[in-house]
């Protein structure tokens, strides 16, 4: 059996010409999942909640919350889908109520990349 090789490349360049295309619409139209804008916190209704504000466009919506916890700190992560297309600029501020395992006590709150989240009055 004879393979017909110019027609085997065709194939194949028909077949990539397809997946490239498909993923530049994928990439084009599917929402983004990011870190949202972390601005502070305040404690919560005990010691083991704290209450994070996050600035995020009007159109993005809260997708996960994370807090890791260690002994000199916990770090905070808020993820936000964002929509590709249009959205006007409005900026929301959200309350984002986080449960932690133990008493917040003396530990420093930061983002994911460690900068400090300042602590407010509520």
């Amino acid at each position: 059996m004879r393979i017909d090789r110019p027609g085997v490349l065709w194939l194949l360049g028909g077949v990539a010409a397809i997946a490239i295309g498909a993923f530049v619409v994928v990439n084009l139209v599917a929402p983004r999942v990011e870190p949202a804008h972390l601005l502070r916190y305040h404690m919560g209704g005990n010691d083991r909640e704290i209450v994070v504000t996050v600035a995020r466009g009007h159109c993005d919506k809260v997708t996960d919350v994370r807090a890791q916890e260690g002994a000199t700190s916990v770090v905070v992560t808020v993820l936000v889908e964002r929509p590709r297309g249009t959205c006007t600029a409005d900026i929301v501020f959200d309350d984002i109520p986080i449960i932690l395992a133990s008493p917040l006590g003396g530990r420093e709150v930061t983002n994911q990349e460690g900068a400090a989240l300042p602590l407010s009055s509520g």
